[in-house]
């Protein structure tokens, strides 16, 4: 019988074996790459129905991909997750 903790049910991985596991999965989005962008983060302002570039891809962070990404009429770029990211042609 496991104890109340959970330990049994969800062992601890090393660094090197979550380095392994992250290095595994793949960004579904190419370099040059036009996205829509929609923020789950609430407080997060970006111009709505237009276009972003993806400009840069970035480790994992949080359990997500991401993504740096710049749109035509801003002068910044922004960091942006997988899940907040939208082909433009599907």
């Amino acid at each position: 019988m496991a104890s109340g903790n959970g330990a049994a049910l969800y062992p601890q991985r090393s660094p090197q074996t979550a380095i392994a596991l992250c290095s595994m999965i793949e960004h579904k989005f190419k370099i040059g790459q036009m996205v829509y962008f929609r923020p789950t983060t609430r407080g997060v302002d970006a111009p709505w129905g237009r276009s972003f570039q993806i400009t840069q891809r970035l480790p994992v962070f949080g359990g997500q991909l991401r993504y740096r990404i710049r749109n035509e009429f801003e002068s910044h770029e922004r960091a942006a997750s997988e899940s907040e990211l939208r082909p433009v042609n599907p």
